[in-house]
């Protein structure tokens, strides 16, 4: 059995590799959405598209960013508090003292 990935995501995906000059990639607004904590993007700006009726945000990779996990990304944005969770919290350190226990 073979699977081909098929379309919108996958045809606008083809387009921005297209555009791109070579060496370089280009992405859409939703791909830079879910990288952008990973890797520098540069924005060109929107650019017609074939198969679509709006202009779309295309941006251009420039290089790695200093965040490796999605960890560290919710790090640098600044952890979310745990609010109106405190079972839980004592819940979470029981077991962490538990695990640390020196025998």
């Amino acid at each position: 059995m073979y699977y081909t990935a098929v379309g919108d995501t996958t045809n606008l995906a083809a387009r921005m590799e297209s555009t791109a000059a070579p060496g370089t990639v280009l992405v859409s607004k939703n791909t830079f959405k879910l990288a952008r904590d990973f890797f520098e993007f540069e924005p060109l700006g929107k650019a017609a598209v074939k198969g679509k009726a709006e202009p779309q945000d295309v941006y251009r990779l420039i290089r790695p960013g200093p965040i490796a996990t999605r960890v560290e990304a919710s790090q640098a944005k600044g952890w979310t508090k745990f609010v109106g969770r405190q079972e839980e919290i004592n819940t979470l350190a029981g077991a962490f003292d538990r695990d640390n226990v020196q025998y």
